[in-house]
């Protein structure tokens, strides 16, 4: 009797940014990793021409190792086997796409795709604090918020809350 396997891959973790999963469907989230891959690796040639062209050999050597590491990081995947997989003392980095994928030797192997969403506090970016205008004319503030969910956004001056013109 074949002995029955099952293996979760974490495909394609998010950034963490709390921006959520795209929604969609694996084949999606394949052929972006692939076209991504090829992305660098079509970089990495260009950029092998150039330094062969303007710097020495010894250098070209270490830049390429710099860029095989990273290229290696990219193709990584991280990959389980067992019926349950234990996300332990969960972060932002966890976020993202996993696939579970049963099979037993007789096809088809059967899949299924869980979505991880890290809940945390929210998290403002801002570019400058200060801003100058001079009299008369309109100012865009910008506030980067990340929250897991999503934040409701309000602006306040003093006590009062400001509305949107």
């Amino acid at each position: 009797m074949p002995r029955l396997l099952n293996s979760c891959i974490c495909n394609g973790v998010g950034d963490g940014s709390g921006r959520g999963d795209s929604g969609g469907s694996d084949d999606d989230d394949n052929g972006s990793v692939v076209m991504m891959i090829m992305m660098v690796v079509m970089t990495m040639m260009v950029v092998v021409v150039m330094m062969m062209i303007m710097i020495d050999v010894n250098m070209v050597v270490i830049i390429l190792t710099i860029i095989m590491i990273t290229l290696s990081q990219l193709l990584t995947v991280r990959s389980y086997d067992g019926e349950t997989l234990l996300l332990n003392s969960i972060q932002r980095s966890d976020m993202g796409a996993y696939l579970c994928i049963a099979n037993n030797g007789i096809p088809p192997p059967v899949s299924k795709r869980f979505v991880v969403q890290v809940h945390f506090h929210p998290l403002i970016k801002v570019s400058n604090q200060l801003v100058a205008a001079p009299v008369g004319s309109n100012v865009d503030i910008g506030c980067d918020v990340e929250a897991s969910p999503k934040a409701m956004n309000s602006w306040y001056r003093d006590t009062a809350t400001l509305q949107s013109v």
